[in-house]
């Protein structure tokens, strides 16, 4: 069976793994492309070299709409002197509490009087962590996306090259466990057979899912590879809805 790009990808999103994935990768580069402007980067190279200092002055200090902890950020903006030079900078923090006009101690990169933050707080309202936290979102998304493909893309070749034939299920064992709902859960195997050998196929299901034994169910194997099969109900329904098309044909 022919499977164009569009039958891959409804065969890649039909579990509801993809959709998690996609929700934490999705939505953890787009509040990091959101923040990627208040984070503050330069709190790498501050911290890689001994900074020189200088007294400054807070010229003023206004709540931001950013909160950290359940704190409002302030920005400061303060003057300090360097070199015979003024600068006018800004830091934030969600911490300090300082009336425009209250000393303060700036510390700076050693011949970048400019690069320049007040000692205890940040060059910009976010701090680094919390881009890397929303990061940690956005690779936990892409690894859950990477195994989705790996189960899907073996189904994506069971459709290419399938064998419709029916599965006896021939062996229940009961797991003595529960689902997250509370229902037992089973072990059933399934006895096919593809060009004369016989094959088994086996999987975990709850109480309500769980055939008697004894009954046939259609069953789909992967023709140069038939130890690898499903279950006709655990296929995309528009997947066997199109083989069962076929098998009228």
């Amino acid at each position: 069976m022919h499977l164009t790009t569009e039958d891959k990808l409804r065969i890649f999103i039909s579990d509801a793994s993809a959709f998690i994935g996609i929700l934490f990768s999705g939505g953890g580069l787009l509040f990091a492309s959101l923040t990627l402007n208040m984070t503050d980067f330069s709190s790498l190279p501050m911290a890689c070299v001994q900074l020189e200092e200088t007294m400054g002055k807070v010229i003023t200090a206004l709540p931001t709409n950013v909160s950290v902890n359940d704190s409002t950020v302030i920005e400061y903006t303060y003057q300090y002197r360097s070199g015979g030079h003024l600068y006018t900078a800004h830091s934030f923090s969600e911490l300090a509490h300082l009336p425009g006009g209250s000393p303060v101690t700036v510390e700076y990169l050693p011949g970048q009087p400019s690069f320049a933050r007040i000692r205890g707080m940040s060059n910009a309202a976010l701090p680094l962590w919390s881009l890397l936290l929303l990061l940690v979102f956005v690779f936990i998304g892409a690894g859950i996306l990477y195994l989705n493909w790996r189960r899907m893309r073996r189904m994506m070749a069971l459709a290419a090259n399938p064998f419709v034939t029916q599965g006896i299920c021939h062996r229940i064992e009961d797991l003595d466990k529960k689902d997250d709902e509370g229902r037992k859960t089973y072990r059933s195997h399934y006895q096919y057979s593809v060009g004369g050998q016989f094959y088994t196929h086996s999987l975990t299901l709850n109480s309500t899912e769980t055939a008697e034994y004894g009954v046939e169910e259609p069953l789909v194997a992967q023709l140069d590879q038939p130890r690898h099969a499903y279950l006709a109900r655990d296929l995309p329904d528009f997947i066997w809805q199109r083989l069962r098309r076929q098998r009228r044909r």
